[in-house]
């Protein structure tokens, strides 16, 4: 057998096979598309109407919880102590002397000026009877009355001394863990306890970005402990900066709230839940119903054809927000519309799907037609 006519046999051979191919992908492709027997393959979900209520946008944010009275107890004066009245983590009352520094030199300081102050008060007496009777002059006087003073300014001077060495609780509170005693010796200015108020009103600072959505005084905002998301409280707005941060460009804002001592400690660190927006109309689906591809988020539309099934079409859909389990479509979908929710991830263009349950298809994807996040 010659070249050429083993070349014209190969290509007959392989026009043979290629044909053999393109006849069978045909054939498979009306068997798909035309059951033998009237059966088509079926893919059973669980359904859901598009569902319609109020959404309120919100932003978390972290705020630090400070209670509304708390001070550092610091001496002006330097000094030995002589008495403390309170102990580590102890409850003071207003009031109370909580711990003096050695106050005996100034005390004695006090006693003479004092006496001097008497004798001035006499002194300034007896010149104004003879000034009256015409037997001393007017500068006499004067001079009796600059001495009075002068001596009524020492002894408000000794005893703001002395009351600066005697330290007292301004208001009922908690003291902190210190490690003082009696006989230690304090330089000027030295940080002896903090003292946290007792009263169950507490203040949270946080901070919104320049672009967020500006909070009003008296509006409400919500407060969530760290790692308890489960204890939720109510404050109120009382106090807005009056300039955005020079460093963040964020504004800060202070809320109020009632707490009990107990429920959390002074500067710990909440989640603070604030208004991202005006509260709006918007359609909620269950989060299983949304799927992504490479073009745009999508749902799958569920179109009745009678005999308790329907046809898939896949229906492109915009994000808004995730709240929970459910997430809000801000287009694409209308209410009411049916929709697959679990087992939609099986689901394809064109599909015929049955229903798990029948009746789901006829309840909302929230439950209710209205209501408010």
């Amino acid at each position: 057998m010659t070249s050429t006519r083993r070349w014209v046999v190969f290509a007959i051979i392989l026009a043979g096979i290629t044909a053999t191919f393109f006849w069978y992908q045909t054939r498979l492709k009306q068997q798909n598309e035309q059951p033998q027997g009237g059966y088509e393959p079926s893919i059973t979900v669980e359904s859901v109407n598009a569902g319609q209520q109020f959404y309120q946008p919100e932003t978390t944010v972290t705020g630090v919880l400070v209670p509304d009275q708390q001070i550092k107890l610091i001496n002006e004066l330097p000094g030995k102590i002589t008495r403390i009245e309170f102990s580590s983590g102890s409850i003071v009352r207003k009031g109370e002397i909580l711990l003096e520094i050695d106050h005996t030199e100034e005390q004695g300081q006090l006693i003479a000026a004092r006496a001097r102050l008497d004798l001035g008060r006499t002194t300034l007496a007896r010149f104004e009877t003879l000034l009256k009777g015409g037997r001393i002059s007017q500068q006499e006087v004067d001079k009796a009355i600059k001495d009075l003073k002068t001596a009524e300014s020492d002894v408000a001077v000794l005893q703001s001394k002395i009351d600066k060495k005697v330290l007292r609780a301004p208001f009922d509170a908690q003291v902190s863990i210190n490690n003082l005693e009696p006989g230690q010796y304090l330089e000027a200015n030295t940080d002896i306890a903090t003292l946290v108020g007792t009263r169950d009103l507490f203040r949270v600072d946080f901070e919104l970005p320049q672009t967020a959505f500006p909070l009003s005084l008296n509006s409400e905002v919500r407060v969530h402990p760290v790692g308890s998301p489960q204890s939720i409280y109510q404050a109120r707005i009382t106090a807005i900066n009056p300039m955005l941060s020079a460093t963040s460009r964020s504004l800060k804002y202070r809320a109020e709230m009632r707490l009990a001592r107990d429920e959390i400690k002074a500067n710990a660190l909440v989640k603070v839940i604030a208004q991202a927006g005006l509260g709006q109309n918007a359609i909620i689906i269950p989060e299983v119903s949304l799927l992504h591809d490479r073009q745009s988020d999508y749902v799958y539309l569920l179109s009745p054809e009678g005999e308790a099934s329907y046809r898939a079409s896949k229906l492109p859909v915009v994000l808004q927000d995730r709240v929970g389990e459910s997430v809000i479509i801000s287009s694409g979908l209308e209410p009411g519309q049916q929709i697959a929710a679990k087992g939609a991830f099986k689901l394809y263009e064109g599909v015929k799907v049955m229903l798990a349950d029948p009746n789901a298809a006829v309840g909302n994807a929230d439950g209710a037609s209205d209501g408010t996040w």
